[in-house]
């Protein structure tokens, strides 16, 4: 059932609802993070910054809460999936935040594959050995940038740093099922490890490609728009940050671009999270179907 109905899902009027609350939550946070870059300016205060943090914090729980506890679940009634989970309830939010925290701590520590956690461990040893042996971090930003070249400088701290962020990226798409079973399933999240653990077993090539697919769609859509909407096909483009779930501040010839970007960006964000969020859910219930067909 789950590759049959392909993009039917599109027919649901009740997901442009969910999409249009993440677009306007998308747009808050592309606003918190152009104030966020001002960061070293005297003119903001530090409670000021402290609330832009904390408020930003808060936006983006609630949208991965809507986009995880509420919007997934459905995707996987949609599939056929029985779920008690899809309502924005309190009880609901305290399951999301333990999600959360188990998902980060078993990708950033994955005690369940010892050889991925002895990678994690002596990885995160060797960059607390750099730290310790460069000295205090500075407090002001010029000495700060000399710091962190010193710091990128030392090839055991960028070995370091890139064996853990491969360990990390594989414990991200090894568990990528986690809430999938979490849902579906009826286990409490530590018991959905395992399952998502099996789950993945085998394919953790095709859900790179799945992502890998999804990401470099969504970046190059953002270079055509940044061009178009700019009107300057020769500008070379400097991408500060692009991410599927995050917000993305592009600059061309050392313009900002303004907010009709943000705006095609935020829909385009929304676009790809409801893509992936289907995706996802389809190969869920596909695979589930093909471990039963096989019993």
């Amino acid at each position: 059932m789950g590759l049959e109905k392909g993009l039917d899902w599109l027919s649901l009027k009740e997901f442009y609802s969910w999409s249009a609350i993440l677009f306007i939550l998308s747009i808050v946070s592309i606003v918190l993070v152009l104030q966020l870059i001002y960061i070293f300016d005297p003119q903001i205060s530090g409670a000021n910054m402290a609330l832009l943090i904390v408020v930003g914090i808060c936006f983006s729980l609630i949208s991965s809460f809507i986009t995880f506890f509420v919007i997934v679940p459905r995707a996987l009634k949609y599939y056929g999936c029985k779920t008690e989970f899809g309502n924005a309830t309190v009880g609901n939010f305290v399951e999301f935040l333990k999600l959360l925290i188990l998902n980060l701590v078993v990708v950033l520590f994955n005690w369940k594959q010892q050889k991925v956690l002895a990678i994690q461990v002596v990885s995160v040893a060797a960059i607390l050995l750099v730290l310790i042996t460069s000295g205090s971090i500075p407090s002001d930003i010029f000495n700060l940038t000399s710091y962190l070249q010193k710091l990128f400088g030392n090839p055991l701290f960028i070995l370091a740093i890139i064996s853990f962020s491969l360990a990390a990226m594989y414990s991200v798409l090894r568990y990528a099922y986690l809430p999938y079973v979490r849902f579906c399933e009826s286990k409490s999240a530590l018991g959905a490890l395992d399952d998502a653990l099996a789950l993945s077993e085998g394919r953790t090539w095709q859900s790179l490609g799945m992502v890998f697919l999804l990401v470099i769609s969504f970046m190059v859509l953002i270079l055509v728009v940044a061009l178009v909407i700019h009107g300057d096909y020769n500008a070379p483009i400097y991408i500060g940050m692009i991410t599927a779930s995050a917000s993305a501040h592009v600059t061309v010839t050392g313009e900002a671009i303004g907010l009709p970007f943000y705006i095609i960006q935020s829909l385009l964000v929304v676009a790809s999270t409801m893509t992936s969020i289907f995706a996802w859910a389809s190969n869920y219930v596909t695979i589930k179907e093909i471990k039963v067909s096989t019993k």
